[in-house]
């Protein structure tokens, strides 16, 4: 698990790379609008991953527990199945006009069925501790639709080729999780599940941590929203240029990898019960969260003025005093991350969802202190 872990860090630091130097490029080439109905298309349609992050923290406890894979895995892809379906009926128009591009129906509806695809085999890594292919697909998920991009830009305007470029991504990496872990994955029988207690839990803890999540990306809007109201499009301007990006990078960095392999670990100890084990995993934790914060600090300390002055321009300047002011924060996200996770670990998930919430209020309550 740490070895998969420390290996994430190099390989998000190239993803990251890697997307943003296509950012860029898309800046230079296309027009406003074109990236606009892209950008705003794709983050769209792709919230409903976020209904489906929950069961993957679910599916993951009930597996350590129950070891039954296969009706895990069927009650998931019943579930799956319908909810890409009703949102391929009824969400893909209300999209296109809410857009209002020139992005066919269909090709959002394909976007929905795409996902669903996409969820399928990539919920499942974390049930397994497949790091291998986590890692593996973090690394490829940025150079694919660069590929397919340019592939498609011969026969095919700016727009569609990147809506068709994020369908083969998923593809493909959907396809390389069914084969390369054909042995591991078997397919279930898809058949009506028997509602017994075991499921009710599993769909219960399911529903609980899609709603955990939503709490927990509802940070990024609160600054958003406080920014725009009390200070001004100004210091907005700030938060989302700069700060916003360069904090989720880090968090990306060294936030996300406690969910991919520190939870699937605790999960599997904790139905071992061994607990020795649980506590150094903590204790290196602790010291990743605190190296990891100081590098953050002291790049950002020596570099950060003059970097951001560089990148983003001499009006962005100040953003690094506030910058320097959040960075220490990244200590506690780590290992807040890592509580969370011991908690769903424990079945736990409403536990979880009361300390996700309450962070959330106690953020509104001390900005309004502080303001």
């Amino acid at each position: 698990m740490k070895k998969a872990l420390l290996l994430s860090l190099p390989i998000t630091l190239i993803g990251i790379a890697v997307s943003l130097s296509f950012r860029i490029y898309l800046a230079h080439t296309l027009d406003t609008k074109t990236q606009t109905y892209y950008y705003t298309t794709i983050d769209l349609a792709s919230l409903m991953a976020i209904v489906f992050i929950g069961f993957r923290s679910s599916m993951t406890v009930s597996y350590q527990k129950s070891k039954d894979a296969d009706k895990i895995t069927n009650i998931f892809f019943i579930i799956l199945i319908i909810f890409t379906v009703l949102a391929m009926l009824l969400a893909s128009y209300p999209i296109h006009i809410f857009v209002d591009s020139t992005v066919p129906t269909a090709y959002i509806a394909m976007l929905f069925l795409v996902f669903g695809f996409y969820i399928y085999y990539t919920n499942r890594l974390a049930m397994f501790r497949l790091y291998k292919s986590i890692n593996l697909i973090s690394l490829l998920e940025s150079p694919l639709i660069i590929l397919y991009f340019f592939m498609l830009s011969y026969i095919s305007p700016p727009l569609e080729s990147l809506i068709f470029a994020v369908m083969m991504q998923n593809i493909t990496i959907a396809a390389y999780v069914k084969i390369a872990n054909r042995q591991v994955m078997k397919e279930p029988k898809v058949s009506l599940p028997r509602f017994d207690d075991a499921t009710k839990v599993y769909l219960r803890n399911s529903i609980l941590s899609s709603i955990e999540f939503v709490f927990g990306i509802t940070f990024i809007y609160l600054g958003i929203f406080c920014a725009k109201l009390y200070f001004g499009l100004d210091e907005l301007g700030l938060y989302q240029v700069v700060i916003k990006p360069i904090f989720m990078y880090a968090i990306m960095l060294f936030v996300f990898p406690i969910v991919k392999f520190v939870f699937p670990e605790l999960s599997m100890l904790i139905n071992e019960d061994r607990t020795e084990e649980i506590l150094k995993i903590k204790k290196w934790l602790q010291k990743y969260a605190l190296l990891a914060t100081l590098s953050i600090f002291i790049t950002i300390f020596i570099f950060g003025k003059n970097g951001i002055i560089i990148l983003f321009g001499a009006e962005y300047g100040k953003s690094y005093y506030a910058l320097l002011i959040l960075v220490p924060a990244l200590y506690f996200a780590i290992m807040n991350a890592f509580y969370i996770s011991a908690l769903k670990a424990y079945g736990r998930f409403f536990e979880s969802l009361i300390a996700r919430s309450s962070s959330v209020l106690f953020f509104l309550i001390i900005f309004f202190i502080l303001q």
